[in-house]
């Protein structure tokens, strides 16, 4: 039996390292992990994605122990 292709999961990496992004698409492409990363170099630009609703994010609510 096969089981139904998951969805992509959507990635916001904010990092400014060229090597870095590098590395992370390699672990990802090693690990098969469907993904659509998207790649910002610092924290405003992230935060602007977010806001401007280019990316959905959906938070999980913490949990006290």
């Amino acid at each position: 039996m096969t089981e139904p292709e998951a969805h992509p999961i959507e990635i916001l990496l904010v990092e400014d390292s060229a090597a870095d992004v590098r590395l992370t698409r390699e672990a990802l492409r090693e690990a098969k992990i469907r993904n659509r990363l998207h790649v910002v170099t610092d924290g405003l630009e992230a935060v602007s994605r977010v806001t401007e609703g280019e990316l959905l994010v959906e938070l999980e609510p913490e949990t006290s122990e």
